[in-house]
């Protein structure tokens, strides 16, 4: 079964605000990549981030975990 637990809003707005990395963010509160999509749809849900806000990170973050991917087999 799932495991439940609680993420501050707020921390988390903090985080991808400060322009932490996904891979980094998904580490810091222990999340798989499904979990962390699941969490930003959350935020965009409740109108506390707007996508447009994530987009551009999202390229970043998707070459660093493509690069984190290749170097790691």
């Amino acid at each position: 079964m799932g495991r439940k637990r609680t993420i501050k809003a707020r921390e988390v707005l903090r985080d991808i605000r400060s322009i932490m990395s996904d891979c980094d963010l998904m580490s810091k509160y222990d999340l798989s990549p499904s979990e962390f999509d699941s969490l930003l749809r959350h935020l965009i849900a409740a109108d506390l981030v707007i996508q447009h806000e994530l987009e551009g990170r999202r390229q970043l973050s998707d070459s660093q975990i493509t690069r984190a991917l290749v170097e790691s087999c």
